[in-house]
């Protein structure tokens, strides 16, 4: 039989109980482990945004509302000094209300970006993998460098401008047959030909601008939230 050598839930567990009481943090139930196996037990959801989103996309309003959440959500858990490091619209899940709320889950892989970094340090190669899901990645991810707040502020980028086209140009790439380094260059390369304005092109500018606005960032940049929100409060 096999021993559970790391308790990965455990981690999970330690962040929502950081992280508790903010609207988009799910509520943790239970967490135990025994000698093979461990457990997180969280609140019934419902489906994800990535299940919810029609192929068209979704409309203006209600992309930009989902937008006002999620710079809430980020803003508070950067505020605790972390970073989610995979925000992705299946990671956002909607609960059983009416109106529903949101849930950011999948804190997994969630670390301290402050913890035992000088404050003008930067960030150094330190992988060949990245944390994360290739299409929803940052292009500073893509390279391996630590994770900070402007890597969730791209990763949300590409989630809201997802929600509103119904797909992403690098997401018909067929990496069969190649390598993950190698799919991690050509998703990284198809990513730099669509800054903000062509990826958010026929919608209203302040979806493509906050992409531009986390790629220009740098690492130990703190985003300007409260001004980003004034941008979606408008088309909500």
């Amino acid at each position: 039989s096999t021993r559970l050598r790391r308790p990965h839930l455990k981690h999970e567990a330690h962040v929502l109980q950081l992280l508790r009481g903010h609207p988009a943090i799910p509520h943790a139930v239970a967490y135990g482990h025994l000698e093979h196996f461990e457990y997180l037990a969280l609140e019934l959801l419902g489906p994800s945004l990535n299940d919810a989103v029609p192929q068209q996309g979704m409309e203006v309003k209600m992309v930009a509302r989902i937008a006002l959440q999620l710079l809430s959500a980020l803003e508070f858990v950067h505020s605790r000094g972390l970073v989610h490091r995979d925000i992705k619209p299946s990671n956002v899940l909607l609960t059983l209300d009416q109106p529903p709320i949101l849930r950011l889950v999948d804190f997994g892989i969630a670390r301290p970006f402050r913890t035992g970094i000088p404050a003008r340090r930067e960030p150094t190669l330190e992988r060949l993998n990245i944390a994360g899901t290739l299409d929803w990645a940052s292009l500073n991810a893509h390279l391996g460098y630590d994770s900070s707040p402007r890597d969730d502020l791209e990763s949300l980028a590409y989630t809201l401008l997802f929600l509103l086209r119904g797909g992403l140009p690098w997401q018909r790439y067929n990496s069969r047959g190649c390598t993950r380094f190698g799919a991690m260059k050509q998703i990284r390369e198809k990513k730099m030909k669509w800054p903000g304005p062509r990826l958010g092109e026929g919608k209203p500018r302040d979806f493509g601008d906050l992409l531009d606005y986390a790629r220009a960032l740098a690492f130990e940049d703190k985003p300007d939230y409260e001004r980003l929100s004034r941008g979606f409060e408008r088309l909500a």
